[in-house]
C-alpha cells in the first residue's frame, strides 16, 4: 500500500476499533478499486461487505444481519457504499446509528474520507506546505487519483532520504533551509555530492518560487535569505506594501508565503542562529533600500524583520508620543524591549528604554493633571492619592527617575536622535509643570491645615510605633537609608522574594527634610520631642532627649544608649555579601541590628550626579540582598525607613532660582532656608519650626513649588529640604520571612566567563557565561548578575541576555542545557559601560544575584574607552 492509502486505512481502523461497525459512503467512487481488494486484516479484523448496485440493499442487509443476532454491541463490520448517503434512502439507518458513518466532509475530521483531506494529511509528512496545497488543488480538480497520489508520495519520501537529507541529517525542509542559511560548513559536501540542484528544487517547492541552480551555493544562499526576509516583511505589512516592494516576486500561494514567514520567525527565535539572521537582515535591508520606504507607525509595528525598520519605528513612536501621551504607544515600546532587535542590538534596547520611560512620564503626568484639574484638594487627600491605591500618583516620580537614569546612560547623537531629544524635553517639561502644580497645592493645603494630618504616621514616631513593638517580639533589624523615596520602596516590593511578607506605610519626614534632622527623627526618644539648632558652617543639628546630634557617630551612640541590650551596627554593603566572619557571628546573637548606607547619597548627588543616579537604583538591589542575609542570621523582622526624599532632574535653569529670605541664616540649601527673621517672599512658605511641633527658635522657608533658592556652589540637579511630596513622604517598610524551604544539597558549579573582545573599547561589552558540574548532585541554575568593576566600583549595568533577563532587577536567571542535567545553558550577557575611570584594567565579576557572593571573575581585562 502507498502512503495515502495507508493513511486512509489507519483512519478506518481507528473507527472500527472505536465503534465496531463503520458505514463508509464514497459518492465520488475515489476508493472503489481499493474497496474491492480490502480484507479483514486491512481494517482491524472487521468483516468487509460492499454494496453491489446489481443486487441492492436488501441483499446487503441479508448478508450482514446474521452478524448482529444476539449481540449487545455492534460487531466489527465495514460496509462500503459507493453512493452519497442521501441516495440510500436510509437503507442502512440502524447500522449508521449503532455504529459510525465515515464520508467526505464528515465531522469530526477523523471521519472525513474526502480524498483531498486524506491526501493533505498524508503528503504533509513528505512535502513542504506549498507542494502539499498544490497537490491538494489537483485532487479537488479531479486530476489525481488515489493510485497517483501514492506514487507521488513515494517520490516525496525518496526526497526525504536523498542526498540532501543525508548531508543535512534531516529531510525536513525547514531544518534544511535554516541550517543552509546559517552555516557554510556543509558547502563542500553539497558540492562533492553534486546536490546543489536537488537542494534548489526542494527550496523552490517549499517556498513556491524558483531558485537558481547554476550560480553556486553563495548565490543560492543569498537568494534564499532575500526571499525569506522580504516575504516576511511584505506579509507583515499587509495592504500597506510600498510601491517599491510590489515588484518583488513572492509566492502566489498563501501557504508558501506563510512557510517563509515561519522560517523567518524560527530563524530569529533560535539563539544559536541569531548572528546569521542579523548578518543577512542587515545585508538585505541595504539591498532593498528599506530606509527610503514610506511606512507609517502602525505598519512598522507589525514587523520586526529588519533593524532599520525597528529604528524607523522608534522615530515614529518618539514623534507620536511628543504630540500626545498614549498608553498604547508606551505598551508598544515596552513590548519591543523584549523583541529580537533589542536582544541583538543594545543601542536599540537602550533607546526603547528611554522611549518607554518618557512615554510613562507623559501618561502619568496627564493622569495626575486630569485628577487635579478643577478641584480643591485637602492635604490628606493629596497625600492619600500620592501614596495609596493601585496607581498612586508617586508613579509619576518613578517614571521620571527611570527617565533621567536611562537618558543619562544613553549614548546620545544629537543628529541621529533629534526626535528622541524632543520627546525627552517634552516629558521633562510636563513633569515639571504637573509636579509644580501638585507641590504648590499640597504645600498650601498643608499650611492651611496647620501642618497636622490626623492618622498619618510621623517620622519621629517610627521607632516607638513600629520598631519597638517588633523588637519586643523578636530579633529586629532597623535599616536607615539616605534618600529612599516612598516610590522607591514601592519599587523594592516588586523585587522582594515572593514568600516574604511585607507592609509599606507612608510617613511624614521632619522639616527641614535634610539628613541631620531626618536621621535623628528616626531614633528612639524622638517621639518625645525634637529640636533643631544651628551647628555652624551652614549645617544643622537635632536635639533628641537632651543630646545634640550632629554626626552619624553621635546618632548611633545615642541609639545604643537608648535601646540597650545587644545592638550591632553594620553597613549595608557589608551584608551583601556577608564575608566578615566576626560580623556574621555578632549578627547571629544581636537583639537589634542597625544598618546604615555605606555612604550618604546626598554628597554623592551633589559631587557626582551620574554615579548617584546609578547608586539610587543599586540601593534597591543592596536592600534585597541585605534583607535575605539578615533573615539568614535569624533576624525575624526587618524595618526600612529613610531620612528624607528628594527631587532629582535636569540642571536648574535661571528661571527656577529665587532669592532667599535673608535675615540671620543658620543654613541655606537649594530647597530650604533655616534661620531667624528674613523677608516673606511670594511663592515661599515661611513659618517657625514650632508650627510643625519642632523645638527651638528657628524658622523655615521653602519654595511652595519646585523652585530653588540662589545658592553659591552645591548641586544643580539633586535637591531636598522642602515640603513637596517627593521630599516629605518617606517609606516605613516592614518585611518578615515566609516559610523557608528546607535546604537541599546541590552540586558545585565550575564557571567559565568569556569576554566578547580582548579589550573593552566600546560602551557595550558581551560576557558569555557557562557552567558545568562533575558531581552527581542536582544542579540548581542560580540567578546571577554580571558586573564590570574598576577596583571595587561597579562601572557597568546589564542591558540584555540570551535568555532569562529580568528587567526589574537586571539579574539573569540561568537554565539547564537541554538534555544535559549537569550543564548550565550558555548565556551571553551584554553590559553597558556607564563610567570611564582613569584605569588601564578592569575586572569582570559573576555574582550570585541573591547573596552578592562572587562565583567567578576575569582579572586584568584591558580597558581603553572614553565616553
Amino acid at each position: 500500500m502507498g502512503l495515502v492509502t495507508d493513511t486512509l486505512l489507519a483512519l478506518l481502523r481507528k473507527q472500527v476499533e472505536a465503534h465496531g461497525t463503520v458505514v463508509w459512503f464514497d459518492p465520488e467512487k475515489a476508493y472503489l478499486e481499493l474497496a474491492q481488494s480490502l480484507t479483514p486484516e486491512d481494517v482491524a479484523s472487521a468483516a468487509v461487505y460492499r454494496y453491489d448496485p446489481q443486487r441492492g440493499f436488501i441483499w446487503l442487509r441479508r448478508q450482514v444481519e446474521p452478524l448482529w443476532e444476539k449481540r449487545l454491541t455492534p460487531p466489527r463490520l465495514l460496509l462500503y457504499v459507493p453512493l452519497a448517503r442521501a441516495e440510500t434512502r436510509h437503507a442502512l439507518i440502524e447500522f449508521e446509528v449503532a455504529g459510525v458513518v465515515v464520508q467526505p466532509g464528515q465531522q469530526p475530521s477523523e471521519r472525513n474520507t474526502a480524498l483531498a483531506a486524506v491526501a493533505r494529511q498524508a503528503l504533509s509528512t513528505v512535502f513542504p506546505p506549498a507542494a502539499v496545497e498544490e497537490n491538494v488543488d489537483q485532487v479537488e480538480a479531479g486530476q489525481l487519483s488515489l493510485a497517483e497520489l501514492d506514487r507521488l508520495a513515494e517520490k516525496g519520501a525518496e526526497a526525504q532520504t536523498g542526498a540532501v537529507a543525508v548531508i543535512f541529517g534531516s529531510g525536513n525542509i525547514s531544518e534544511v533551509a535554516i541550517r543552509f542559511l546559517a552555516d557554510t560548513a556543509l558547502d563542500a559536501e553539497i558540492e562533492a555530492k553534486q546536490a546543489l540542484g536537488n537542494l534548489s528544487r526542494l527550496l523552490s517547492d517549499a517556498l513556491g518560487v524558483s531558485f537558481p541552480t547554476d550560480q553556486g551555493l553563495a548565490a543560492l544562499r543569498a537568494h534564499l535569505a532575500r526571499q525569506i526576509l522580504v516575504t516576511d516583511l511584505i506579509e507583515a505589512l499587509g495592504d500597506q506594501v510600498p510601491q517599491a516592494l510590489r515588484t518583488f516576486s513572492i509566492a502566489e500561494q498563501p501557504v508558501a508565503r506563510q512557510a517563509a514567514v515561519e522560517l523567518a520567525r524560527t530563524w530569529r527565535n533560535r539563539r544559536d542562529l541569531a548572528d546569521s539572521y542579523v548578518h543577512w537582515a542587515e545585508r538585505v535591508q541595504t539591498e532593498i533600500g528599506l530606509g527610503s520606504l514610506e511606512l507609517d507607525l502602525d505598519t512598522l509595528a507589525r514587523t520586526e524583520t529588519f533593524a532599520a525598520g525597528e529604528v524607523r519605528l522608534q522615530r515614529e513612536v518618539e514623534m507620536a508620543l511628543a504630540q500626545r501621551a498614549s498608553a498604547r504607544l508606551v505598551e508598544l515600546a515596552e513590548a519591543r524591549l523584549g523583541g529580537f532587535w533589542s536582544a541583538q542590538k543594545p543601542e536599540i534596547k537602550t533607546r526603547w528604554e528611554v522611549i518607554a520611560d518618557a512615554g510613562r512620564v507623559l501618561v502619568e503626568a496627564a493622569r495626575v493633571e486630569r485628577a487635579l484639574k478643577g478641584k480643591k484638594w485637602s492635604a490628606s487627600a493629596l497625600l492619600s492619592n500620592y501614596t495609596l491605591g493601585g496607581r498612586p500618583w508617586c508613579e509619576l516620580d518613578t517614571a521620571q527617575r527611570h527617565l533621567e537614569r536611562d537618558f543619562h546612560r544613553f549614548e546620545l547623537d544629537p543628529q541621529r536622535h533629534e526626535s528622541l531629544i524632543q520627546l525627552v524635553t517634552q516629558a521633562r517639561q510636563r513633569y515639571v509643570a504637573v509636579s509644580n502644580d501638585l507641590a504648590e497645592r499640597f504645600t498650601r493645603a498643608y499650611a492651611g491645615e496647620k501642618f497636622e494630618l490626623p492618622g498619618v504616621l510621623l517620622q519621629a514616631d517610627v521607632y516607638r510605633e513600629i520598631v519597638a513593638p517588633a523588637a519586643r517580639s523578636g530579633r529586629v533589624a532597623y535599616i536607615l537609608v539616605d534618600a529612599l523615596r516612598f516610590e522607591m520602596a514601592r519599587e523594592l516590593l516588586s523585587v522582594l522574594e515572593a514568600e516574604w511578607m511585607h507592609d509599606l506605610t507612608p510617613a511624614l519626614a521632619t522639616p527641614p527634610t535634610v539628613t541631620e534632622i531626618g536621621m535623628a527623627a528616626l531614633l528612639p526618644g524622638a517621639e518625645k520631642g525634637l529640636a533643631v539648632v544651628a551647628a555652624g558652617g551652614n549645617k544643622l543639628a537635632a536635639v533628641v532627649a537632651g543630646q545634640t546630634l550632629r554626626t552619624r557617630q553621635e546618632r548611633l551612640a545615642h541609639f545604643n544608649t537608648a535601646v540597650g541590650g545587644d545592638v550591632v551596627v553594620a553597613r549595608l554593603d557589608q551584608l551583601a555579601p556577608l564575608s566578615d566572619m566576626h560580623l556574621s557571628q555578632a549578627l547571629k546573637s544581636a537583639d537589634v541590628v542597625v544598618v546604615t548606607a555605606a555612604e550618604e547619597i546626598d554628597g554623592l548627588c551633589e559631587s557626582n550626579p551620574p554615579l548617584a543616579r546609578r547608586m539610587l537604583d543599586d540601593v534597591l538591589n543592596q536592600l534585597r540582598r541585605g534583607i535575605k542575609t539578615l533573615f539568614g542570621v535569624g533576624v525575624q523582622t526587618v524595618i526600612i525607613s529613610a531620612d528624607h526624599g528628594y527631587l532629582f532632574g535636569e540642571e536648574l535653569s535661571a528661571g527656577q532660582k529665587i532669592d532667599s529670605p535673608g535675615g540671620r541664616t543658620a543654613a541655606l540649601k537649594r530647597r530650604v532656608w533655616v534661620g531667624q527673621g528674613g523677608a516673606d517672599l511670594p511663592g515661599v512658605l515661611h513659618k517657625p519650626l514650632s508650627a510643625f511641633g519642632i523645638g527651638g527658635d528657628l524658622e523655615i522657608a521653602t519654595p511652595q513649588n519646585l523652585s530653588c533658592f540662589k545658592v553659591k556652589g552645591g548641586g544643580t540637579e539633586y535637591f531636598h529640604g522642602g515640603l513637596s511630596l517627593p521630599e516629605l513622604v518617606v517609606p516605613v517598610l516592614t518585611v518578615r520571612p515566609g516559610a523557608a524551604p528546607a535546604p537541599a544539597a546541590v552540586a558545585h558549579i565550575q564557571w567559565t566567563l568569556t569576554l566578547g573582545t580582548r579589550t573593552v573599547s566600546t560602551r557595550f561589552v558581551s560576557v558569555t557565561v557557562e557552567g558545568r558540574s562533575t558531581e552527581l548532585l542536582p544542579v540548581e541554575p542560580p540567578a546571577v548578575r554580571v558586573e564590570m568593576r574598576a577596583g571595587e566600583q561597579p562601572i557597568s549595568v546589564p542591558v540584555s541576555a540570551s535568555y532569562g533577563f529580568q528587567e526589574a532587577t537586571k539579574d539573569v536567571q540561568l537554565e539547564l542545557a537541554a538534555g544535559e542535567p549537569q550543564v548550565i545553558a550558555k548565556n551571553t550577557i551584554t553590559l553597558m559601560v556607564t563610567e570611564t575611570p582613569p584605569v588601564d584594567e578592569v575586572t569582570v565579576h559573576l555574582l550570585d544575584a541573591t547573596t552578592g557572593i562572587s562565583l567567578a571573575r576575569l582579572d586584568c581585562v584591558p580597558f581603553a574607552i572614553t565616553l
